[in-house]
């Protein structure tokens, strides 16, 4: 629950059940051509849908990648990150990360008028200063195009596979 309201707090690292996450993450890892835990959905799918056509190969075979999106799933208490080869960050200006959260659709669950400026900013700085001692976090420039960004983690990307 948010401190001093009977609204509940989604913008901690309480709000996840973590050995879900990190089951469901290993499991991509280990077996990536299988279908979405969450969504049902194969990796060709996702692909088709959510990201730019890129095809990353190790010699002739082609190589997955498991995006997990989120500064709370690099927060320590998580131990998740230990397992990800690379990690990276979208700094972003307070009125970017208002302006993109607004335009969230939470369905049933709208963010009440003050959660962002109460919550969610708070918790972006608090979570920011401690991912930032992540060995090899890379920050991006949110505000930068999102071509830019996209090219320059697949750059990344490319230097580990």
């Amino acid at each position: 629950m948010r401190e001093g309201t009977a609204e509940k707090d989604f913008d901690c690292v309480g709000a996840f059940d973590d050995a879900a996450l990190r089951k469901q993450t290993e499991e991509l890892q280990r077996h990536p051509e299988r279908s979405c835990p969450t969504c049902a959905q194969s990796a060709t799918e996702h692909q088709a849908r959510d990201a730019p056509a890129v095809l990353l190969t190790r010699g002739a075979r082609p190589v997955h990648v498991v995006l997990c999106e989120g500064l709370i799933v690099m927060h320590p208490d998580f131990q998740l990150s230990d397992s990800f080869d690379l990690c990276i960050n979208l700094d972003l200006p307070q009125d970017t990360a208002r302006a993109r959260r607004k335009c969230r659709d939470y369905g049933e669950h709208p963010d009440p008028a003050d959660y962002f400026d109460s919550v969610v900013w708070p918790r972006y700085i608090d979570y920011h200063k401690i991912i930032a001692e992540h060995p090899g976090l890379l920050s991006f420039h949110g505000d930068a195009p999102r071509e830019q960004i996209v090219d320059a983690v697949i750059d990344e990307i490319k230097k580990i596979v």
